[in-house]
């Protein structure tokens, strides 16, 4: 980890924070004057294989999809790679389904009206995702837009389906309780099948099952589970959909025979989206937002889309809050004020970098979930390092977590959060204290200097 610190601050860049660590790599929240507030994706290059990756880039090249997270640039070191990529705001779709709240048919529309269209111009270029589920897609909110839009992410299953009859047959890949019957039980003589548009289709019809129920469509995510589903092929309405058109575009989505399933192109043209309905309940902030980009277009305003134009694409942040506890606006002015940042960071405009001569660059690339610090992870402290506690003034604690400020001798299990002498970044404690967490065990607070940017009291003693 420390050497991925430094390859980072090398190349300029100040690190804010970790966002998430995966099996393939890490992801920092990182700033510098030309991109601004940025996440860089660090991997070992023996785990890099730009095969996986080099369909997506040449295809989305100079690609319009405001729907796919933006790719910046990237490099290459003897021993590392680095991903460096726009950086979204407003954490996961995950955040919005574990909230265990029941979403509203509108908010729902938007979402998937908005993850269709992502998916519709990536297989109008002839790509494939292969692994779209809840934590692949982002939340973000350009700066003082009041807008959200979905960021598909993570693009390394992506393939050609130009180049579909070069691969080999596929077996699972991906996420399983996303995967379609052809990719798990193959053809009726067992045979796998080789893959195409159809099986983000699928996926996509598990995301608004979920979106609408909180739920898979078969009784648990396991194989066993998932496999007696799919024989049996019987997709079950639960007694809490009501809604008769959302339900006929959940079995048009996940129709079993992958010949029958809709595409994404004429699941937009569903009722769902397109009938008197949808139409009537597009709310009133949709409106506003769409009509604030239509004046923006006509003063010449490029970074606004024709999508920001239309109100069935337009989701207005005040809808996701009450889901997601994010605000883009106070984090940024968290990060001006300890990084010291002039300016308000502005979406990325860059020039995209190549790996070699004969790799292209893309816009589209893998990032990270939006993970925070989790509770009950195991701090080794020295016996001669002193310990103080950080405890919230609001109620009783309802959870409990130590947090790393950042001396080298304190570790938290698989040294995740090991980080320099110096100052405790505020930034971290936020995503903790929005979650519900309000006391915090603070090690080696020599260097404290706390300016928290919610209206909590803490007592340090």
């Amino acid at each position: 980890m420390e050497q991925e610190q430094s390859l980072l601050v090398d190349h300029g860049f100040q690190i804010l924070r970790v966002l998430g660590q995966g099996g393939f790599g890490r992801v920092y929240q990182i700033f510098n004057e030309k991109f601004g507030v940025i996440a860089a994706k660090i991997m070992k290059e023996d785990d890099f294989d730009f095969g996986k990756w080099q369909t997506g880039i040449r295809l989305t090249k100079n690609a319009l999809n405001p729907f796919v997270l933006k790719y910046i640039e990237s490099f290459q070191t003897k021993d590392y790679a680095v991903i460096l990529m726009e950086y979204a705001n407003m954490g996961g779709l995950d955040s919005l389904i574990t909230s265990n709240k029941d979403i509203p048919m509108p908010l729902i529309r938007v979402i998937m009206k908005q993850i269709l269209e992502g998916l519709r111009l990536m297989h109008e270029k002839g790509l494939i995702h292969r692994d779209i589920k809840e934590q692949n897609i982002l939340l973000h909110s350009p700066f003082k837009s009041g807008r959200v839009i979905l960021k598909i992410c993570d693009f390394g299953l992506v393939k050609s389906q130009k180049n579909i009859d070069q691969s080999t047959l596929v077996s699972v890949v991906g996420t399983l309780p996303y995967q379609p019957p052809e990719l798990i039980l193959g053809n009726e003589d067992g045979e796998y099948i080789k893959e195409d548009a159809r099986a983000d289709i699928w996926a996509a019809g598990i995301i608004l099952h979920w979106l609408l129920t909180h739920s898979f469509p078969f009784k648990s995510p396991t194989l066993q589970a998932i496999n007696q589903f799919m024989i049996r092929k019987t997709l079950t309405r639960p007694e809490s959909v009501k809604d008769n058109i959302a339900w006929d575009l959940i079995t048009k989505l996940l129709t079993f025979d992958r010949k029958d399933r809709i595409s994404s192109s004429d699941a937009l043209n569903h009722l769902f989206f397109a009938g008197d309905q949808a139409k009537r309940e597009i709310s009133p902030l949709s409106i506003q937002l769409a009509q604030a980009a239509q004046q923006s277009i006509q003063r010449g305003d490029r970074n606004i889309t024709q999508y920001d134009a239309d109100p069935s694409f337009s989701l207005h942040i005040n809808d996701i809050r009450q889901f997601v506890n994010r605000d883009p606006e106070a984090e940024m002015a968290q990060i001006q004020q300890q990084r010291k940042i002039s300016t308000p960071a502005q979406p990325p405009q860059s020039n995209p970098k190549q790996f070699s001569s004969s790799q292209a660059s893309n816009n589209f690339i893998s990032t990270p979930i939006m993970s925070t610090l989790e509770p009950n992870r195991q701090i080794t402290l020295p016996q001669s390092q002193p310990q103080s506690t950080f405890t919230g003034g609001l109620q009783e604690p309802n959870s409990y977590i130590p947090i790393l400020p950042f001396p080298d001798d304190v570790k938290i299990d698989k040294d995740i959060f090991t980080c320099r002498p110096g100052k405790i970044s505020t930034i971290l404690f936020d995503p903790v204290i929005n979650k519900g967490i309000v006391r915090i065990e603070i090690l080696n607070v020599k260097d404290l200097d706390v300016q928290f940017s919610l209206n909590i009291d803490f007592t340090l003693f």
